[in-house]
């Protein structure tokens, strides 16, 4: 079956600025030559956002002092606590920090009975791979993120872990079912990975930061919008403040400097605290930034309409997509050919459903992928028969019931 080929038109925003917001100058960070050979490759298998960082990180880490540097341990903790605190409007006692959001998966998975633990699929492989075997899947082949599935975890387990916007399809689920659903069972916990939620237009509408329950713990990161995957500092909220320590092993929300170093908090360091304190200030760039990904997104979404799969678009804001297809591997081929990398979805490790993850592309790089998703078009009838297990018309695709 063949597509139409027409070039894509999208009306770009008007800010009357650049649309470069960092540096300047150079090409975009997700264009990378290859090591082995000379060819560009279109690296759209992540999730960090493409303008980053803003120049008022650049500008905090290349004015930093010689006292800045060195900034012990507690220092920088309690700085990107009191960060945190002031952008979430939150008592900053009812926050913890970690080195990422793998630091608090990881002191979980090491604290905690991992049968006690459930995962609601489809979940990333990080969190598959800290509690093999855990994970839930729903009642239809390949599933998407619902309300019925995260209730069926809590019921049946002391600690629930998903991931809202969902990393792997984008959906996101609003913020008050979960806390129905919490509020029903309230001897289970319910960690919810928050770093994305920072994409959507009104992100406070969105987060269960500040949830009046003591059975929810929400985890924040600048990392992915603001461009600093390098810098992983997370925190982690919950209103309970003890609950934290409990399931981590870590007491960091109320520790004195002579405490810190014995519960591994040295592992944030002064350049990672300055860079989190400068990103969760940038609220004109960030907003400017969330423009730009919103137009490359729907561009994205009108350009995979054309080939052969199912765009998850339904209450989804953030700037990547998932086409469910039954060629994954066939799909994936194909821009490997043009040099592109994407990320695939389901299959031997059943992160969930079956299809490709695609980070919208800014304008230095649609072209290369618009020529790839031609030749998808043209040569689809060329793939290899599926079996009727992996049809993806059985997808359930109501991501908010």
């Amino acid at each position: 079956m063949r597509g139409n080929k027409t070039k894509l038109h999208i009306a770009k925003p008007a800010t009357g600025k650049s649309r470069n917001l960092s540096s300047g100058a150079g090409k975009s960070s997700l264009l990378k030559v290859a090591h082995d050979k000379s060819a560009e490759i279109l690296d759209l298998s992540g999730t960090v956002n493409q303008y980053g960082p803003p120049r008022s990180v650049m500008d905090a880490l290349g004015s930093a002092s010689p006292q800045d540097l060195r900034m012990p341990a507690w220092e920088a903790f309690a700085l990107v606590r009191h960060a945190y605190s002031n952008d979430l409007q939150v008592p900053v006692d009812e926050l913890s920090a970690f080195r990422g959001v793998a630091d608090f998966v990881k002191a979980i998975s090491q604290t905690l009975p991992h049968d006690s633990v459930s995962i609601p699929m489809p979940a990333p492989a990080g969190l598959l791979s800290a509690f093999p075997g855990r994970q839930l899947r729903g009642p239809l082949p390949g599933s998407l993120p619902n309300l019925e599935l995260i209730h069926e975890a809590m019921a049946a387990s002391d600690l629930v872990m998903i991931t809202n916007p969902n990393h792997l399809v984008g959906t996101q689920i609003d913020p008050s079912g979960l806390m129905e659903v919490a509020l029903a069972n309230p001897d289970s916990l319910l960690v919810v990975d928050e770093t994305h939620v920072d994409f959507l237009n009104d992100p406070s509408a969105q987060t269960l930061v500040g949830a009046p329950t003591d059975n929810v713990i929400a985890l924040r990161s600048v990392s992915d919008l603001f461009g600093i995957p390098a810098n992983p500092v997370a925190v982690a909220w919950c209103a309970e403040r003890s609950t934290i320590a409990r399931i981590t092993g870590r007491n960091r929300s109320q520790l004195k400097e002579g405490e810190l170093a014995a519960q591994n908090c040295r592992q944030i360091g002064a350049m990672d605290a300055l860079a989190t304190a400068a990103a969760l200030e940038a609220h004109e760039w960030a907003a400017r930034a969330k423009l730009f990904l919103t137009y490359d997104a729907l561009w994205l979404s009108q350009l995979l309409s054309r080939a052969q799969g199912r765009v998850v678009e339904h209450d989804v804001g953030v700037h990547y997509r998932a086409i469910l297809t039954k060629h994954v591997e066939f799909m994936s081929q194909i821009f490997r050919s043009h040099g592109i990398r994407v990320l695939e979805l389901g299959g031997s490790s059943a992160e969930g459903p079956r299809g490709l993850r695609i980070l919208a592309p800014n304008f230095e790089g649609q072209s290369l992928l618009e020529e790839a998703i031609d030749e998808v078009i043209d040569r689809i009838s060329d793939a290899p028969p599926v079996g009727e297990a992996e049809d993806q018309d059985r997808m359930h695709t109501d991501a908010g019931s």
